[in-house]
């Protein structure tokens, strides 16, 4: 669950929390509708196209977790209990060339499986097979440019495994390329977190030892700290509340929490290299924190140039 603690995992189930969806039906008059839960996300035509959005830190790629856990579980509320393959791309990495074959294999797979061979698997059980594509806004900016591309991109164009079903995630930024495009995909938007949604989440994160009573009254605390200082208003995503539960943690609720967000992001990323630096000992390590001045001003301003224009 912490950055600088490698091997520090927790299981998803116990920390996950539900997420507000909006699903757009596309059409002449297109029908907006809210779901009742992510099991019913799938519930239309085997070959229908979905493109889910939402803000950084929203939980695209969470919920794609989810996804990939309740399936892998054989979770009787999995939407995607009946399916017989779940594969998962992350876009970030690919080019306009790429090939979902080859994608599978090199994230998933092994590279000595027979891309001919999976092609065809993947054709013969087009109907029992859910293809999800994560981070689209990730991908090259101009992927849909070029005339030859490889099945990846006609996949997304919906050319080509017209009878798989595929769900694309991005950013809302490069919604409407896709959109405007390929018309058929049902638009999933993922909504911010309620007010509960927000006090489910800190008592997960501060509950995962039941034992621990020291860390779930810090929990109580930082909900209280929430409450009394408004800034639940400022709250909209999971990466944020993750974000200030690290911060809450690291300070030992002490401090409070800055009101300007670019001095809270500075210490973030303060607090993340310093524990980082503080749980390794090797000699790269020592040597690099030397720079940490200078490194940490450029992380900085990396993050919130990519904030800005995100």
């Amino acid at each position: 669950m912490y950055p600088w603690q490698p091997g520090n995992y927790v299981d998803l189930d116990s920390i996950y929390v539900p997420v507000t969806i909006d699903i757009t039906i596309p059409g002449m008059r297109p029908i907006k509708e809210r779901l009742k839960s992510y099991q019913e996300i799938f519930e239309s035509e085997e070959d229908a196209r979905y493109l889910l959005t939402g803000s950084p830190g929203q939980g695209k790629s969470t919920f794609c977790s989810k996804l990939a856990f309740d399936w892998c579980h054989k979770s009787i509320l999995s939407p995607l209990k009946d399916t017989q393959l779940l594969f998962i791309i992350q876009l970030a990495t690919l080019k306009h060339s790429s090939n979902i074959e080859d994608a599978i294999c090199s994230q998933l797979l092994s590279s000595n499986v027979d891309r001919s061979t999976l092609g065809k698997v993947v054709q013969t059980l087009g109907k029992d097979i859910v293809i999800v594509l994560d981070g689209l806004d990730e991908a090259p900016p101009d992927l849909f440019k070029y005339k030859i591309t490889g099945n990846l991109v006609d996949i997304i164009r919906f050319k080509q495994y017209r009878e798989c079903c595929v769900l694309v995630t991005t950013r809302p930024w490069r919604e409407k390329e896709i959109i405007s495009e390929i018309p058929v995909y049902r638009r999933l938007e993922l909504q911010t977190m309620k007010r509960s949604d927000i006090r489910v989440y800190v008592k997960k994160l501060f509950g995962q030892n039941p034992t621990d009573l020291t860390t779930i009254a810090l929990g109580k605390r930082l909900l209280q700290y929430i409450d009394e200082n408004k800034l639940l208003l400022d709250i909209t995503t999971p990466l944020m509340v993750l974000l200030i539960s690290w911060y809450w943690v690291a300070t030992n609720g002490k401090k409070g929490i800055p009101d300007r967000i670019t001095e809270f992001y500075d210490d973030i990323v303060t607090i993340m290299y310093d524990n980082f630096m503080k749980s390794t000992s090797d000699e790269s390590t020592q040597s690099a924190q030397k720079l940490e001045p200078s490194l940490v001003d450029r992380i900085r301003t990396s993050v919130l140039d990519c904030y800005q224009q995100h």
